[in-house]
């Protein structure tokens, strides 16, 4: 994927899976549907319940879980009227083979598509691809570093913004959000210690 000449980028941290949860959900409530996202992280960072979130957010009542064997999962927010396509690519290896399976039909205005192990098809994502790693950081914690194209640069305040206003209520001693570029928010809580932040 071409790299984007300015980006709005901020960096989340996760104390739990609740947190990962909360702010996959936030995300969620604002796509629109034609953006695709490209999730990354290793083994228990968290992105299926990362997904799971943005799941929640779109109004989706199905469970999503990982669709490691079949490739690719979609869900319909019957609320929204919305697809979401969850895609796990871990078992392909080069573009090739996503274009033999039909990688790009998944990219429609009428859907979210999110990418599981995207690393392999960089070069025939969307070039507007929103950008999320999550990193495992010491304990529970999660970076999770997102990168919005400038294209989705309101998208990208709105996020924000939402997680500023809304601190999860129980916990406030939660995380610290650092925008960087052009979200220049002050530093927001983002509590909640529940479970362990384990989910792949």
């Amino acid at each position: 994927m071409p790299a984007q000449a300015e980006m709005v980028k901020a960096d989340l941290n996760s104390a739990s899976e609740s947190d990962t949860l909360a702010i996959g959900e936030r995300l969620g409530r604002l796509l629109a549907g034609g953006e695709t996202i490209a999730l990354s992280g290793s083994f228990g960072a968290g992105k299926t319940v990362f997904a799971q979130g943005i799941a929640v957010g779109l109004g989706i009542e199905d469970h999503l879980t990982s669709p490691s064997f079949a490739l690719a999962n979609s869900y319909h927010s019957d609320e929204r009227h919305l697809w979401l396509h969850h895609l796990d690519l871990y078992r392909v290896s080069t573009p090739a083979e996503a274009m033999t399976f039909g990688i790009e039909e998944y990219f429609n205005p009428s859907a979210v598509t999110l990418i599981e192990w995207p690393a392999a098809v960089d070069g025939v994502l969307p070039d507007d691809t929103i950008q999320i790693e999550i990193s495992l950081q010491n304990g529970d914690n999660r970076r999770i570093a997102v990168s919005f194209p400038s294209n989705f640069a309101d998208l990208a305040k709105r996020f924000l913004g939402q997680i500023r206003r809304e601190p999860a209520d129980e916990h406030p001693k939660g995380d610290v959000i650092n925008p960087r570029n052009k979200a220049q928010l002050p530093d927001t809580e983002v509590g909640s210690k529940s479970r362990d932040n384990t989910g792949d």
